[in-house]
């Protein structure tokens, strides 16, 4: 089962941003808001690039521009804090923003599926004076994370079930303006809501002839103006189950595949020395998920896994050339264990994260786990010291949930 990946409209400014926070200069109304954080705000480009072919009539010597291509983009906006200096809060947007841009690059060149940078905008706010809001437009994953194609909601019980009504049905409104035992003014005032059954009523319309049986029960009302209704009470439906909702995780051939191209695509980031910082099963996608209905062989679906959100990544790499005397050695090979220890261990806290990830949200995820980490195994070139390092994580993170 798959989830289609939604947008919601750009809400007010005073919903999502206060006014200390207001929009990019280049910013229109076709925008959509996606989310939005403590660090950025994520928008949907519709019309971020468009292409037009011009076509030229001979005989009135008129050219037209007709659009060829339109291609939708998203942008990812650090807006300015307030709350900071706007030296520190140019300097660390800046920051922020190009090591991004630097790890997205450096993971394409790698052959990690990532989306590609469109474009940067680190251009500073003179007119403000709030700081830099930098931006970088990437490519349009049109698919579902991983979250959502895990994500299987089975309901049970009566789809018909209601509960604003209580399972008993609604009152139908009949005027009875011509009985005339009824609508008499000579006639005693009628007690509201007075018991009646058919037998004791004489019926001239055929409507009311042919409503329910005998048993049927009414409701006799008076108006202000003179007018009797009578009111029709249907018996109460027999009490219905509501209907509950179940969520269970995908354990299907499908979801083995995705597991196993989750954990090659890691493998890979992690061999080009990059560390997301952020691994979750919501920053990673499937950009084509499988059908509802497939007529293929499960074994025919290929999943293109997508990384995305690296605002919290890192680079890591190994030490620098030693110098020609020995102390010079000495000291570069000590400077290159600890790099290498530091490396292990950030490695090994992004699988972590993505494990603790994968048992909150879905439940009986223990296959999944495994096949991840069997092609993490199969492609990572350091996985021996990393999954070594990561049994030492595990046992830090149970010691923090039992004594705090």
């Amino acid at each position: 089962m798959t989830t289609a990946t939604t947008t919601t409209p750009p809400p007010n400014s005073s919903s999502v941003s206060s006014a200390s926070t207001p929009y990019p200069r280049y910013h229109n109304s076709t925008w959509k808001l996606i989310s939005q954080g403590a660090e950025a705000r994520v928008w949907l480009v519709p019309s971020f690039l468009s292409t037009t072919t011009n076509t030229t009539t001979t005989t009135t010597r008129t050219t037209a521009a007709t659009p060829s291509m339109t291609m939708s983009a998203i942008c990812k906006e650090r807006f300015p804090k307030r709350y900071r200096h706007p030296k520190l809060n140019d300097s660390l947007t800046r920051a922020r923003t190009k090591a991004e841009t630097r790890c997205l690059a450096r993971c394409r060149r790698a052959g990690v599926t990532v989306p590609i940078v469109l474009a940067v905008d680190l251009r500073r706010d003179t007119e403000g004076g709030g700081g830099t809001s930098a931006s970088i437009f990437l490519e349009h994953i049109a698919g579902c994370t991983i979250r959502e194609f895990l994500t299987v909601v089975v309901v049970e019980g009566d789809p018909s079930y209601d509960s604003s009504s209580g399972g008993t049905g609604s009152n139908t409104l009949l005027e009875l303006s011509r009985l005339p035992e009824l609508s008499s003014p000579s006639s005693s005032p009628v007690t509201k809501k007075a018991r009646v059954t058919k037998s004791s009523i004489n019926y001239p319309d055929q409507s009311l002839s042919s409503s329910p049986t005998s048993s049927t029960n009414y409701n006799l009302n008076s108006a202000s103006n003179g007018a009797t209704t009578l009111s029709q009470v249907s018996p109460p439906k027999k009490p219905t189950t509501p209907k509950t909702t179940t969520i269970q995780t995908r354990l299907d051939t499908h979801a083995m595949k995705a597991a196993y191209a989750t954990g090659v695509a890691i493998a890979k980031m992690h061999n080009a020395n990059i560390i997301h910082g952020d691994l979750t099963t919501s920053n990673i996608m499937v950009r084509n998920p499988p059908p509802k209905e497939e007529t293929d062989e499960p074994n025919s679906w290929t999943p293109d896994i997508v990384l995305i959100d690296f605002g919290l990544s890192s680079t890591h790499g190994g030490g620098g050339n030693g110098g020609s005397s020995s102390n010079n050695n000495k000291k570069n090979k000590n400077k290159n264990i600890s790099s290498n220890n530091t490396s292990r261990e950030e490695l090994a806290v992004d699988l972590y994260v993505l494990e603790r990830a994968f048992s909150t949200t879905h439940v009986g995820c223990d296959s999944l786990v495994e096949e991840l980490f069997r092609a993490y195994k199969a492609v990572c070139f350091t996985s021996d010291t990393v999954l070594q390092r990561l049994s030492e994580v595990r046992m830090r993170g149970r010691k923090r949930e039992c004594f705090g």
